[in-house]
């Protein structure tokens, strides 16, 4: 029996040892580690998918169905692309698919598509009538690409450096790569005035009006990072965000001045639900592609 408790024994403490919590760095630490890896950045690919739907529901009941009248509306974007940062060269291909479905009749559904060179500082784009379009920037190629306006990992490492609030809350695999998972802790005050605008955009001409605590109460905002542990670059953002409320109504924008009417007293007239999600994905790092612009496109007329 003592030979058995001690080999239990011995057991136990080489499992606890083996089962040891890995240590993380602090969020600090990989904030630094991100911008620094993302400045050194030679070629990249990505992909980006965004999506949204309002629906507003009357809160008045329609006199003949007896039912809240409902309006849907959603947006999808889906961008594929890759940049080659020392070469100075980029192309995304985008698709956007915008769905309305109003209280009676079948959806309304548009879709298009396009396709955007930038080559040192000339734009190439083709749209939905396959005509192709030119433009050159009068700013010169070393100058405009200077500006990090294509490193679209510099530019979320250094949103994420600026983040207030960041934990880092373990480990995950994306893509079989092993990463850092963050998540980004959003300022109460940033956060109610992005949800703000969002209605304000939403239910435009008509004005609402919700307190901060009522904005956070009935919304679920959550944004997660994963920085790659081999080489700290982002590997994946992605941002979601919900809420449902009826805001009050308390006038209107008049468009021919931009100025607001009151009304005399604020009234809650529509139900505002609003679903937003979107994901970055980043792979293929100092790996270029080889980025060349159609013979239509070289030859389509410079527009401006």
């Amino acid at each position: 029996m003592k030979k058995l408790i001690l080999a239990l024994a011995i057991l136990t403490v080489s499992l606890s040892g083996c089962m040891e919590k890995e240590k993380l760095p602090s969020s600090g630490e990989i904030k630094n580690l991100m911008t620094g890896s993302a400045d050194n950045l030679s070629a990249y690919s990505f992909k980006l998918s965004d999506s949204q739907t309002q629906s507003i529901k009357d809160l008045v009941k329609n006199n003949i169905t007896n039912e809240y009248n409902r309006t849907i509306r959603s947006f999808q974007t889906v961008v594929d692309g890759s940049v080659d940062l020392a070469r100075k060269k980029a192309m995304a291909d985008v698709s956007t698919t915008t769905t309305l479905k109003g209280p009676a009749g079948s959806p309304n559904i548009m879709k298009s598509n396009g396709t955007e060179y930038n080559i040192g500082n000339t734009t190439y784009t083709i749209g939905n009538n396959g005509n192709w379009t030119q433009s050159k920037d009068p700013t010169s190629a070393d100058a405009l690409w200077a500006e990090g306006r294509y490193n679209l990992i510099k530019s979320r490492a250094d949103a994420i450096k600026n983040q207030s609030d960041i934990e880092v809350i373990g480990s995950e695999s994306i893509d079989g790569k092993d990463c850092y998972k963050l998540k980004l802790i959003a300022d109460n005050q940033a956060y109610s005035g992005t949800i703000y605008n969002m209605l304000t955009s939403v239910l435009f001409p008509f004005v609402p009006q919700v307190n901060q605590t009522d904005l956070i109460n009935a919304s679920k905002i959550e944004t997660m990072a994963w920085v790659e542990k081999d080489n700290n670059l982002l590997k994946k953002y992605k941002h979601t965000l919900s809420i449902t409320i009826a805001p009050n109504i308390v006038g209107v924008f008049n468009l021919r001045n931009g100025s607001i009417q009151g009304f005399n007293q604020s009234m809650k007239l529509v139900e505002v639900s609003l679903n937003a999600d979107s994901t970055e994905s980043y792979y293929d790092y100092d790996k270029p592609h080889d980025i060349v612009v159609p013979e239509a496109a070289l030859t389509a007329a410079i527009s401006g």
